[in-house]
């Protein structure tokens, strides 16, 4: 990753709060150094969009390249795959304000004030965050849950229309 830029004395918070904005943060101080990295890295804001919340949910952005499938030679696997189902890609090709592909880390979630976000410390914003979304649901268990929700509904569709056109 590109090193973190030096934060100015008086840094400005940041405007950018959406989902998919990319900002270094330094965890450093913030969490448990056994589970955490402490260093200014990339995280990636995975919550929706509320104004009116005073905190964001932020995953570690991280160098893809240790977090591919290799053969038992040490290889990288061709084509390329990620090992984990709940990591995210990120291309350089489609975000340039990365410096190389990268990962988003859905296994290591944190909720952070937006008042620690600073402007200077934007870096882009990822517009299709669809493969991350993906990856939530996988690590977080919902498919069954959404599926099951998805059911109900075409049940309760079908019952309506029985209802409507069947003859009594």
């Amino acid at each position: 990753m590109l090193p973190c830029p030096a934060l100015p004395k008086i840094p400005q918070k940041s405007t950018h709060y959406e989902k998919g904005c990319v900002h270094w943060f330094d965890l450093t101080g913030n969490s448990d150094p056994s589970i955490a990295s402490q260093k200014a890295r990339p995280f990636i804001i995975i919550s929706r969009y509320n104004p009116k919340s005073s905190r964001v949910i932020i995953c570690p952005v991280s160098d893809m390249i240790h977090y591919l499938e290799k053969d038992t030679y040490g290889n990288i696997i061709q084509p390329p795959k990620l090992k984990y189902p709940y990591h995210a890609p990120l291309y350089k090709k489609d975000y340039p304000f990365l410096d190389k592909d990268s990962v988003v880390l859905l296994d290591q979630v944190y909720t952070v004030s937006k008042d620690e976000l600073f402007e200077d410390w934007y870096m882009g914003q990822v517009v299709n965050t669809r493969e991350i979304d993906e990856a939530i649901f996988y690590n977080y268990d919902l498919f069954a849950s959404i599926n099951e929700v998805i059911q109900d509904l075409l049940n309760s569709i079908e019952n309506m229309h029985i209802e409507k056109y069947s003859r009594k």
